[in-house]
């Protein structure tokens, strides 16, 4: 008899969407395969590349830190694979003699997608930052601190910067980190002032009724207070655990989703914070959802 393997299944459409960005970036060649196309283009192109390899590393990282202790041959192979070409994908992405060099310091959207690779690499530091040799590690944390240059709207935007610092508190030397506590404080002070309750934080001053709470505010306030020490975490886990609850509760039977605000073509980013959830409920803390 036939058995779905559900877990399979889905590491495969794992590597369908992976497979395309990082093994042309881990070969270099990412801006020259990438297609770009789209009204913005010629505006936004440019910074396309950090943004499908920040979200990619990101998305995938808690897989790569995953024990491979009750994982089968095959899909320990396949994180095996994958991490290598994600390291190979990040030293390029911040080597100023590569083709698929990025640009981390000037614009406004590589903000963004350094915030996502940051949280990635911190979600995975045995698989990434462990084994990145010294040059590799100095050229990410310059590319990094490259990003203090652009000046974060007020709004979701602060915790892309609080991120990025939390990496250069971990990461950086003591002459950098100057800075870095005073931006933490200042991105959770205001989403403290910005909470509206039941879960839900305005995005700035005026509150929208759309998904970021679930694809940026939960997961990157999350991952802010666990790497930070002088932040209790339980409320924001009280609070990211009340989103979860109610978002799910918003899934159909028939697995669709209300279709409401901005950004509605994020589809699975929606689900980050949920997702998160329960990627840190994973050991003593564990949350139950309805």
């Amino acid at each position: 008899m036939y058995t779905f393997d559900k877990r399979k299944y889905w590491v495969e459409n794992l590597i369908k969407i992976i497979d395309p960005v990082l093994t042309n970036c881990a070969n270099d060649n990412l801006k020259n395969a990438m297609p770009l196309y789209g009204k913005a283009v010629e505006k936004r192109g440019q910074y396309a590349y950090l943004e499908a390899l920040g979200r990619t590393i990101c998305g995938i990282a808690p897989w790569l830190e995953l024990s491979s202790d009750g994982v089968n041959e095959w899909e320990k192979n396949q994180k095996e694979k994958y991490a290598e070409l994600a390291r190979r994908s990040i030293a390029n992405c911040v080597d100023p003699q590569a083709n698929d060099y990025m640009i981390f310091d000037r614009g406004t959207q590589p903000l963004v997608d350094a915030a996502f690779l940051a949280q990635g690499i911190l979600r995975a530091p045995k698989e990434l930052w462990d084994k990145f040799e010294h040059n590799v590690r100095k050229n990410i944390l310059q590319c990094m601190l490259s990003t203090r240059k652009i000046r974060p709207w007020r709004n979701n935007w602060i915790l892309f910067s609080a991120m990025i610092e939390v990496f250069i508190m971990k990461y950086g030397e003591e002459e950098h980190q100057y800075a870095s506590r005073a931006a933490i404080d200042y991105a959770l002070s205001q989403f403290e002032q910005w909470y509206v309750g039941d879960g839900f934080y305005s995005d700035g001053k005026e509150f929208s009724m759309d998904y970021y709470n679930g694809i940026v505010i939960h997961p990157l306030l999350m991952d802010i207070v666990k790497n930070v020490p002088w932040v209790k975490e339980e409320q924001y886990f009280t609070r990211s655990r009340r989103y979860a609850e109610i978002q799910e509760k918003m899934i159909s039977p028939e697995g669709f989703y209300p279709i409401i605000g901005r950004s509605i073509c994020y589809r699975g980013g929606i689900f980050h914070g949920l997702t998160n959830l329960i990627l840190f409920g994973g050991g003593e803390q564990k949350f139950t959802f309805c």
